[in-house]
C-alpha cells in the first residue's frame, strides 16, 4: 500500500513535469543531472575503495603474522625472506580486481628478545564511475605490523632436600596422627618418622623404624618427603604442557643430604625425569651422625655442576635456574664434631652472580613441641627458628632470587608452592632475555 502511494506520487510528478512548458525547468535539470550523476558515482567508488583497502589491511596482517609465527618456529628465528613475505600478501589478497601495487616494503627486526615484520604499501584501485570526471583511480595506503617475543630455553636444576628432617609429618594434624601411632614404640611419640639402618648395618632396616611405621598406618601418614616426591613429579609433568616450543625446558633431579646426588642428568624426556622424581626416598638418620644438612659441600658443589648460562634464545644456550627447596636447617660437620644454623647466603651470591637464577622454596619447619626429639629440637633448630622472621627464613629469602622465593604454610602442599614458583620463573624468564 506505501509502496503503491509512493509509486503514484513519482508518477505525479514526472506528469507536470512533463506538462510544464517553462523551459528553465528542464534546463536546470539537464545542469543538476550531470553532478548528480557524479555524486551517485562517487559514493559507488568510495565504497570500493574502502572494502579494497579492508581487503589489502587483511592481507598484510596475515602476511606478518605468518611471518613471525615461522620466525618464532624457527631453532634460528629466521624470517621469512622479503619476497616470500610478498607473495604470501599477494595471494592473501589475490580476489581483490582492478587493483594495483605500486610499492611494497617489508621491514623486518630481530633482537635478542623478539622478532617483528612491518609491511608498508601503496595501491591504485581503478574507478568505474569517477572516471566521467577525470578520476580514473584511487590511492590506498596501508600498514601492518606484527612483533612476538621469543620463548626462552631453560634448564630446571632441582635441588631436592632429602635429609632426615624431611621425615617431619608435613602438617599439624599429621605429626598429632604420627605421635599417637608411635606413643608405646621404644623410642615414644614422635613426629619424625626417623629412618635408621639396624645396629648401624647398611642396607638392615630396624624393625621398629619410625619411617616404616608411618608407612604402614593407614591410611600412611603424608611426611614432607612424600610431598616432595608427588610435587616434583607434577611439575615436570605438567612443565610440557607450558612449553611452545619442542624441547623448551630440560629438567635435572639431584638430592642433598651430607652430600650430593644427581638422581638424573639435564633431559627433556618429562616422563623418565618424573619417575626419577618418585623414586626420591629420604636419607638414613645415621649416614653420618646428626650431620645431614650441608649447605656448605652441597651449594659450591651445585655451583661447580651447572653449566655457565645462555639467554636463552636457543636450546644451545639455555637460561639456568636452580630450584632450591629444603626445610633451611643446617646440621653439618663430621663425627663428633658439628654446628646447625642456615645457609651461608654468600654461597648463593656465588651462584647467582655466574648469572644463575636461585628459587628457593622453603618447606616450612613445623616448631616440634613435644616428643622425644623435643629436646634435640629446643637445641639445634629451634633458636633459628623464632621469631617473625626466622633466621632460616630470612637466610633463604635473601638466597633466593629476586621474587622468587616462596614458603609453604603449614597446611600448603609442596606441590601448589612448586608450580607457584615455576610459574614465577618462566615470568622472569620472559622478561630478563
Amino acid at each position: 500500500m506505501k509502496l503503491q502511494s509512493f509509486t503514484n506520487q513519482v508518477r505525479g510528478l514526472l506528469q507536470r513535469f512533463a506538462s510544464n512548458n517553462k523551459g528553465q525547468v528542464a534546463v536546470i535539470m539537464a545542469y543538476a543531472f550531470l553532478p548528480m550523476l557524479a555524486f551517485v558515482g562517487s559514493a559507488v567508488d568510495y565504497s570500493r575503495g574502502s572494502a579494497t583497502l579492508a581487503s589489502l589491511n587483511a592481507a598484510a596482517d596475515a602476511a606478518v603474522v605468518s611471518a613471525v609465527a615461522q620466525a618464532k618456529q624457527s631453532p634460528t628465528h629466521t624470517l621469512p625472506s622479503n619476497v616470500a613475505i610478498q607473495n604470501y600478501f599477494n595471494a592473501a589478497a589475490g580476489g581483490t580486481t582492478g587493483v594495483t601495487i605500486t610499492t611494497f616494503t617489508v621491514t623486518p627486526t630481530t633482537t635478542i628478545t623478539n622478532v617483528s615484520v612491518q609491511i608498508d604499501y601503496t595501491a591504485t584501485l581503478a574507478t568505474t564511475f569517477m572516471s566521467v570526471l577525470g578520476i580514473d583511480t584511487l590511492h590506498l595506503s596501508g600498514s601492518s605490523k606484527s612483533t612476538n617475543d621469543f620463548p626462552p630455553y631453560v634448564d630446571f636444576h632441582l635441588l631436592l632436600d632429602n635429609s632426615p628432617s624431611m621425615g617431619l609429618a608435613a602438617t599439624a594434624a599429621e605429626q598429632t596422627r604420627m605421635k599417637s601411632g608411635t606413643g608405646g614404640l621404644n623410642k615414644g611419640s614422635c613426629e619424625f618418622a626417623c629412618h635408621e639402618y639396624a645396629n648401624g648395618v647398611s642396607g638392615a632396616e630396624k624393625s621398629n623404624d619410625y619411617y616404616l611405621t608411618a608407612k604402614a598406618m593407614s591410611p600412611p601418614i603424608q611426611l614432607r618427603i612424600d610431598e616432595l616426591k608427588s610435587g616434583v613429579a607434577n611439575l615436570i609433568s605438567s612443565a610440557q604442557g607450558n612449553q611452545t616450543l619442542a624441547n623448551q625446558y630440560r629438567f635435572a633431579v639431584h638430592t642433598f643430604s651430607n652430600t650430593l646426588v644427581t638422581v638424573a642428568g639435564l633431559s627433556t624426556n618429562y616422563t623418565a625425569q618424573a619417575a626419577a622424581a618418585n623414586s626420591i626416598d629420604m636419607v638414613y638418620a645415621d649416614n653420618n651422625g646428626e650431620w645431614q644438612t650441608a649447605y656448605d659441600t652441597v651449594l659450591p658443589a651445585m655451583n661447580a655442576l651447572i653449566a655457565t648460562p645462555g639467554n636463552g634464545t636457543t636450546a644451545l644456550l639455555p637460561q639456568k635456574y636452580l630450584f632450591f627447596v629444603t626445610d633451611g636447617a643446617l646440621d653439618q660437620g663430621s663425627g663428633s664434631t658439628g654446628s646447625y644454623g642456615t645457609v651461608n647466603t654468600q654461597l648463593c651470591t656465588n651462584i647467582k652472580t655466574r648469572g644463575i637464577k636461585i628459587a628457593v622454596l622453603y618447606t616450612t619447619y613445623l616448631p616440634v613441641t613435644s616428643g622425644s626429639l623435643y629436646g634435640l629440637y629446643t637445641s639445634s633448630v629451634g633458636p633459628y627458628n623464632t621469631g617473625t622472621p626466622t633466621q632460616i627464613t630470612t637466610a633463604l629469602s635473601n638466597c633466593a632470587s629476586p621474587g622468587l622465593y616462596l614458603a609453604t604454610g603449614p597446611n600448603t602442599d609442596i606441590a601448589a608452592g612448586l608450580n607457584a614458583l615455576f610459574s614465577r620463573a618462566l615470568l622472569q624468564a620472559r622478561l630478563v632475555l
